[in-house]
């Protein structure tokens, strides 16, 4: 079953899953990682962009408390807004690790560049990057929010 997921323009198959959105593949187009609700329980899981292969790897039940926004790498790990407004990653084994884990109450939309190796999110309306393990977190932009990584890791575009 093919489904329009919200806020996007392009459909992904996604089986039957309820709740799918924020769609992302990961950078070999093999995979895509997504947020759905299911019977209550807000997941990031993965599937294979042939509708086949669905695997949650986190969730609200085992207390990861799991927000939005998955970003996809290809090395199977996917980055996501946790509930504390941190940028934390979950791997396909279901590692899930807090990235920023700042306190700053407004970090979100995380993102790879394609080759995997760093991670651009919002925090307080500005644009940053860092390496895909947490480390050299680095404002980039004062005031954008939109943004765009190169195979490098540099911001491309920033809006």
């Amino acid at each position: 079953m093919t489904r329009r997921l919200h806020g996007h323009g392009d459909d992904y198959c996604l089986g039957c899953q309820r709740g799918a959105d924020f769609p992302s593949f990961c950078a070999d187009r093999t995979t895509i990682a997504y947020e759905e609700i299911v019977s209550g329980i807000k997941n990031i899981a993965v599937i294979n962009s042939d509708g086949t292969g669905r695997q949650v790897i986190a969730n609200t039940a085992s207390g990861q408390y799991v927000a939005c926004h998955p970003a996809y790498a290809t090395n199977n790990t996917a980055a996501f807004t946790d509930a504390g407004l941190d940028i934390s990653t979950a791997t396909k084994t279901g590692i899930v690790t807090n990235l920023t884990n700042t306190g700053v109450p407004s970090e979100s939309r995380p993102d790879y560049n394609p080759a995997g190796t760093k991670i651009t999110y919002e925090r307080d309306s500005n644009i940053w990057i860092m390496d895909s393990n947490g480390t050299g977190q680095t404002a980039v932009t004062a005031g954008g929010t939109d943004h765009e990584l190169d195979p490098q890791g540099q911001v491309v575009r920033a809006l």
